[in-house]
């Protein structure tokens, strides 16, 4: 009986295999956007609202995630979500009016949500039953595979493939690799210590995430500012060629991607709280040379010290609001991810603000208290 049970690297590659199919869904649809809008015939602001729409949906699945992954299982639950994210992108693609088109977007943003706190807590119950790091590796693999698919999306449009045909056929690909990966799965059992007791209606946040939060919220707000930003920052701070405005991104994705897949090495051989703040004091250092960084070539090395400063962040606080124990996993990393998803909600408006009233720069630098605030609460990592 023993012989049939999945290997540790078994099941770490299952594993990472989810997380990618996961981002492949959110780089399929985050390039199609243009085309979508241009289908709808909408403007800026109604394009925005449509994009905040999702954000809406996944909301409530905070309150309630735990209690689903409790009485389906994470790898049930996985599995729905990510065929019903990528069904309901396709209709969000193919929608015929406006209401459609938002009821998809709001459907889309919970069950994609919900799928990502389904696959997180099964990855930190795959460390406990291997006795092995993984977090940040998946988290590493879902940046590769986002910009692997994001990618081959835009050479598609530039191929003049259709959103509609495009996004059905990746649905219903991503679809049946999710049967394949997750049906050959065995579920883990929540990690020993975590919590058992009854559960509230709701998920509601506790002092332990909160403390989390305090950690990783200024290295999430840098992370966010950076994605949106960072191509801006460089075309208009300095007179440089499209080539090089366009390198911003991908430095900064591709430094915090080789992060993430080196940290699981480090936090096994070193404590959690001193690998948290060494990547904060980068995030720290990055941000102070993009604020004062004085060439092109000077803002691209900040912003793959930023990206390497920041990568590791997020799956480090999964992993710690997954092992609190003070009740099941899946409630203290929804509780967790709600809070940060809540204060994101203003970030950009915040960063655009700052940046017409002063300039990029001013904005950046507004974030460093909050690095050295997360530098000063890594604590609140320890299990």
């Amino acid at each position: 009986m023993a012989a049939s049970l999945p290997s540790a690297a078994q099941l770490r590659a299952r594993i990472l295999g989810v997380f990618a199919l996961h981002a492949a869904t959110a780089g399929a649809l985050v390039a199609r956007v243009p085309d979508i809008q241009l289908r709808l015939g909408l403007d800026e602001a109604a394009l925005g609202a449509l994009l905040t729409t999702s954000a809406v949906g996944a909301l409530p699945i905070y309150l309630v995630s735990g209690k689903l992954i409790a009485r389906f299982g994470t790898h049930r639950t996985a599995l729905v979500t990510l065929i019903g994210s990528n069904l309901a992108a396709a209709l969000l693609a193919t929608a015929p009016g406006l209401a459609s088109a938002f009821a998809a977007s709001f459907v889309q943003g919970g069950l994609f949500t919900l799928a990502n706190i389904a696959i997180n807590v099964e990855a930190d119950r795959i460390e406990a039953a291997t006795g092995r790091r993984v977090m940040n590796t998946c988290h590493g693999v879902w940046s590769l595979a986002l910009l692997a698919v994001s990618t081959l999306a835009a050479g598609l449009r530039g191929a003049l493939v259709g959103v509609g045909p495009h996004l059905w056929a990746h649905g219903a690909l991503v679809s049946l690799v999710a049967l394949w990966l997750i049906w050959g799965m065995r579920p883990q059992a929540p990690r020993e210590g975590a919590g058992t007791a009854l559960r509230a209606r709701f998920a509601w946040p506790t002092a332990a995430t909160l403390g989390i939060v305090a950690f990783g919220f200024g290295g999430d707000l840098v992370h966010g500012a950076a994605r949106s930003w960072a191509i801006i920052f460089l075309r208009d701070t300095f007179d440089v060629a499209r080539l090089v405005e366009g390198l911003a991104f991908p430095a900064f994705v591709l430094a915090m991607t080789l992060a993430r897949l080196g940290a699981d090495r480090w936090l096994a051989r070193h404590s959690v709280v001193r690998v948290a703040r060494a990547h904060a004091a980068l995030s720290i250092v990055g941000v102070v040379a993009l604020v004062a960084s004085p060439t092109p070539a000077v803002a691209l090395v900040a912003l793959a010290a930023i990206g390497a400063g920041v990568g590791p962040v997020y799956p480090m606080m999964i992993s710690a609001a997954a092992q609190i124990g003070d009740r099941p996993a899946a409630d203290n990393v929804a509780a967790m991810t709600l809070v940060v998803q809540v204060l994101m909600l203003g970030a950009p408006l915040l960063v655009g603000t700052l940046a017409e009233a002063f300039s990029l720069r001013i904005a950046f630098a507004s974030f460093l208290p909050l690095l050295v605030l997360g530098f000063i609460a890594a604590r609140a990592l320890e299990r």
